[in-house]
């Protein structure tokens, strides 16, 4: 009989099923559950920080240090699970998973000391860490030779569901009452459980079938981490859009203040509208590596209209801070798919999380220091920093196509060599 994994991942019907195709409703399962864990993070992002400062009582700096800590944990402990997870079984390992997120987001509410909330942030970000590469694999595994297609509806969808989140953080923050707060974290907590069960209820039980004795392959993969490292520079444009924007137009331009809320709004709308035909033809490796090229001029080309954004009338830097974002939003369009389009076609099917961790390794460093980065080059040192900033973006750009032709995965997502 052939496997559940095999079905999907060759696009024949589940024998379990009675001759039914699973695909499609594994594609729901996973669409909801990216999207339900997307509000929560939406929540969390909007008001994480606030509720530890207000409700916990734990000063500003603190707070960094301590996410930032977890955060840089995560990153090796996340690799370390999610190759467990190829070894015994996605479903499962995702859902405690997120079972351990819930629990960790529900004690935060009657934490009070800083050493606690260190070691359940660490907990939760390194249970995160390793779901992400889950989820990830499992696009991989459930979409085929789609996957890229299916992994850019993700994109859009997870960036609606992040601003609806963030949206309702807003509201509970200008209720601005301790019960308030506490509601933010655990409607937190229960997408983090929702999304587990949804993924759970999928028909794919592992993503990876790891060769017995092979360990690490994926960081001793020199294409993959150089692949993975650039394109943790061009993912600073999420720091640019989610940090740095909002210091630079209310510091270095006359636009009014509040354009910085709209100018967000102009990228959801625009990256929630036209990634998947953006992600046409980013389903091979040398196909990925051109839209990573493409992203890669089209993002410098933004940072060079920031650049000129401060200094002019507040007409004038209206329109060029929109032109700006645009542009910025189309350099977003074109990374997406390359990046997903890189990161599966560079990885082999044997340990497809453990691959995908790995990948997000160059991600999650990037956006550890992103607002160091950023608020060195844009704000500090004003056009000449957004000036260096587009030349690590073509840097990073022309090198990309160089690294994927070292890729020995193949020449699709679904690892065909």
């Amino acid at each position: 009989m052939v496997s559940d994994e095999a079905a999907v991942a060759r696009g024949v019907r589940d024998e379990r099923s009675g001759g039914r195709p699973s695909a499609t409703r594994d594609i729901g399962l996973v669409l909801a559950s990216a999207t339900v864990d997307s509000f929560g993070s939406g929540l969390w992002l909007a008001g994480g920080a606030l509720f530890f400062h207000r409700a916990v009582g734990l000063p500003l700096p603190l707070i960094g240090l301590g996410l930032a800590f977890a955060g840089l944990v995560a990153l090796p402990a996340g690799v370390r699970l999610a190759r467990l997870a190829d070894r015994h079984g996605a479903r499962g390992f995702y859902l405690a998973l997120t079972m351990t997120q819930a629990a960790c987001y529900v004690v935060f509410v009657f934490v009070h000391s800083f050493l606690l909330f260190v070691l359940l942030a660490t907990i939760a970000a390194s249970a995160d860490s390793a779901a992400q590469a889950i989820r990830s694999a499992l696009v991989r595994a459930i979409g085929g030779a789609t996957a890229v297609r299916f992994r850019a509806r993700l994109h859009a969808l997870m960036n609606v569901a992040i601003a609806l989140g963030a949206a309702l953080a807003a509201v509970l923050i200008g209720i601005g009452s301790l019960g308030a707060y506490d509601v933010l974290i655990v409607l937190d907590a229960v997408t983090f459980a929702l999304a587990g069960v949804l993924v759970a209820r999928t028909t794919l039980q592992r993503v990876a079938v790891a060769p017995a004795g092979r360990r690490w392959v994926a960081i001793r993969d020199r294409a993959y981490v150089a692949a993975a490292t650039l394109d943790g520079v061009l993912d600073l444009e999420f720091g640019v859009s989610g940090f740095v924007l909002p210091l630079w137009v209310v510091t270095r331009t006359s636009a009014p203040h509040w354009l910085a809320a709209l100018l967000l709004l102009l990228n959801t709308v625009l990256v929630a509208t036209l990634q998947v035909r953006f992600s046409r033809g980013s389903d091979t490796v040398r196909g990925a590596a051109r839209s990573f090229r493409r992203a890669a001029l089209t993002l410098a080309a933004a940072a060079i209209v920031f650049s000129s954004t401060g200094g002019v009338p507040p007409a004038g830097a209206v329109l060029m801070l929109v032109l700006a974002m645009t542009v910025l939003s189309f350099g977003e369009l074109q990374h997406a798919p390359g990046q997903f389009g890189l990161a599966y076609g560079m990885a082999p099917e044997h340990a497809a999380a453990e691959y995908q961790a790995v990948f997000s390794l160059g991600m999650g460093l990037s956006r550890a220091f992103a607002p160091a980065i950023l608020t060195f080059l844009c704000v500090t040192l004003g056009a000449p920093g957004w000036w260096l900033l587009a030349l690590l973006f073509l840097a990073a750009g022309l090198l990309m196509p160089l690294v994927a032709q070292r890729s020995a995965a193949g020449a699709g997502v679904g690892g065909a060599q």
